[in-house]
Parts: C-alpha cells; structure tokens; sequence
C-alpha cells in the first residue's frame, strides 16, 4: 500500500511540474469592485485555487464532524464516571465468601487508552 501511495504521489508531482511549464505564461487577475491587479503564472492562480479549495473543504468537514466530536466527548465523560462508580462500588463491597463461591467470576474486560 505504501508503495502504491507513493508512484501515485510521483506521478501527481510529475504531473504538476509538466503543468507549471507549460503554463508559466503570466495572466492578469483583478479583483472586480478593487483597484487591484496581479500578474502571476497560470500555474500558480491554479495552485492558489486548489489550495483555497483543500482549506475550505476541511473546515466543511471539520465543522460538519462537530456533533460526532461533541457525542464522543461526552461518552467519553460517562464512561470515565461509570468506572470511577464501579471503582467505589467494588472498594465499598464486603467480601462474602458463601456468596462468592455460589455466583461464577465474571471477568472484566479493560481498554486500553
């Protein structure tokens, strides 16, 4: 996989440095009700707009995950209580031995983290 990861990662920078030479030629870009003009390479404006794209889709994503994120917090939170409970209600309990020897072990499980 990480091989495959990377001839595509080659083959996209290959693919941007042909792009970028054969469009170094310079276009003028303004900004309609501003007084401001930029020259820059075709290559570049297109570079700048791919990454405003990447930066906008992540913080869609980012704000879009915001409930999920907000869910696991507080599952987070209860299950930190529930075992702190258990913790105190194992460490209040009274050993009984008859009771002990007629109910089977039940044994717990612990996640790691």
């Amino acid at each position: 996989m990480k091989i495959l990861w990377r001839l595509v990662a080659l083959a996209v920078g290959v693919a941007m440095v042909v792009f970028a030479l054969a469009n170094s030629g310079p276009v003028s870009v303004s900004f309609a009700p501003l007084p401001i003009a930029v020259a820059m390479p075709v290559y570049l404006l297109v570079l700048i707009a791919l990454a405003l794209g990447v930066v906008a889709g992540g913080v869609g994503a980012w704000r879009g995950a915001g409930r999920a994120r907000a869910i696991s917090r507080e599952r987070r939170r209860r299950v930190a209580a529930l075992e702190g409970e258990v913790a105190r209600l194992r460490a209040h309990r009274r050993p009984d031995p008859a009771s002990d020897a007629a109910q089977p072990a039940i044994a717990t499980r612990r996640r790691a983290g």
